[in-house]
């Protein structure tokens, strides 16, 4: 299928081993959902194969116009293996870009959450950006969604109500 960018729309990712992703442009409907991934302990191909096929499979049906995607933030991630597949998965996402020749910016999460929902308290905001995404009439399946739907929010210009 050739790739047809549509207009002004946006693909955000909040890269993690559940991939939360969000489609939309402005004044449209948002799309959103998850790349399940395998643990990456397990097999750290498997985990960027996983990871590069859904992404493939993203651009495929959305086409969008430029790729926005959480901005990496190590210091909490965990385990060596878990930082090894984000830093992964994070060059992954620019070199598919790359390759399909869509535009890829990061933006940090918390100028995101900042702009969407204010100050959250140190450990709630996973909590928060799941309240914010259903006060916008979202169904997130989880956290890593919400944050996806927040940052293209963000991406696109859209200023809704905090929660």
């Amino acid at each position: 299928m050739p790739y047809n960018p549509v207009p002004r729309s946006v693909l955000a990712l909040d890269i993690a081993s559940r991939t939360g992703w969000a489609w939309g442009v402005p004044g449209g409907r948002l799309s959103h959902g998850i790349i399940d991934l395998p643990p990456p302990g397990i097999d750290l191909g498997a985990h960027g194969a996983a990871f590069a096929d859904g992404l493939a499979d993203l651009l495929s049906v959305h086409q969008p116009a430029r790729i926005v995607v959480e901005a990496p933030f190590y210091a909490s991630a965990g385990s060596p293996i878990t930082i090894e597949a984000l830093l992964g998965l994070n060059m992954m996402a620019h070199t598919i870009a790359w390759r399909w020749d869509v535009p890829i910016e990061k933006i940090a999460s918390q100028t995101v959450r900042a702009s969407l929902i204010g100050k959250i308290a140190k450990g709630e905001s996973k909590a928060a950006v799941m309240a914010w995404a259903r006060a916008q009439g979202h169904t997130p399946n989880d956290h890593n969604a919400a944050d996806a739907l927040a940052l293209l929010t963000y991406a696109l210009g859209l200023r809704k109500a905090a929660a």
